[in-house]
């Protein structure tokens, strides 16, 4: 018997809530950074001669990339399989907790 099945795995676009959060993030973490300069990190990196190559660092721009992890961990994390018995979903494979429904 042969068994043939077809692995599918989610798409960003069925994050789009997500990725809405992820723009509202980003676009608040820069005005917040603008406005607040304390939370600017600035800083030196190296000197070449007289040559100064500094880095400006907004703290605020972790909370974009939190939800950003968020959403790769969400779709990464389920595995959807089509087959003869019908559509199976593995909950936990990047976690290593898989839950099979």
């Amino acid at each position: 018997m042969i068994h043939n099945s077809i692995k599918i795995r989610r798409t960003w676009l069925s994050q789009l809530k997500g990725i809405l959060i992820f723009a509202v993030l980003c676009m608040v973490a820069v005005f917040l950074s603008k406005s607040l300069t304390w939370t600017v990190v600035d800083g030196e990196i190296v000197t070449l001669g007289s040559t100064q190559l500094r880095m400006t660092l907004p703290t605020l721009a972790i909370f974009p990339f939190v939800q950003l992890g968020y959403m790769c961990w969400k779709i990464y994390d389920a595995l959807f399989t089509i087959d003869s018995r019908g559509v199976e979903m593995k909950h936990g494979v990047v976690s290593l907790n898989l839950k099979q429904r």
